[in-house]
């Protein structure tokens, strides 16, 4: 809702009140509703494990990893590649994160 205060010059007192208490009211609206998409959106999480099953990690809405577990097993040549596969992993849940967060926006249209 967009304001005129040309617009005030010719109201009268009761009636600029009444107006300025429309638009309190919609401004409520407005940040009750974005206060609740703001919830929606930092409760999306996503765990990835990778297709060998050494790595399982979670990330948080904003990316960053909020759980790691490493499977004990992993030895010898899967210790070497364990960095490589904690990125990779981190990459596939931050891609399905952005897709997450993508579907949870609200369109514009």
């Amino acid at each position: 809702m967009s304001f005129d205060f040309d617009s005030l010059k010719h109201m009268r007192p009761e009636d600029m009140i009444v107006r300025l208490e429309a638009m309190k009211a919609q401004a409520e609206q407005q940040l009750a509703a974005f206060e609740a998409m703001k919830e929606q959106i930092t409760a999306i999480t996503v765990t990835r494990t990778d297709a060998e099953g050494m790595v399982t990690l979670t990330v948080g809405s904003d990316g960053y990893i909020t759980d790691l577990v490493i499977d004990p097993a992993v030895h010898g040549q899967q210790y070497r590649r364990l960095g490589s596969v904690i990125v990779a992993t981190l990459a596939e849940a931050r891609a399905e994160l952005q897709q997450k967060l993508n579907e949870a926006a609200p369109r514009r249209g």
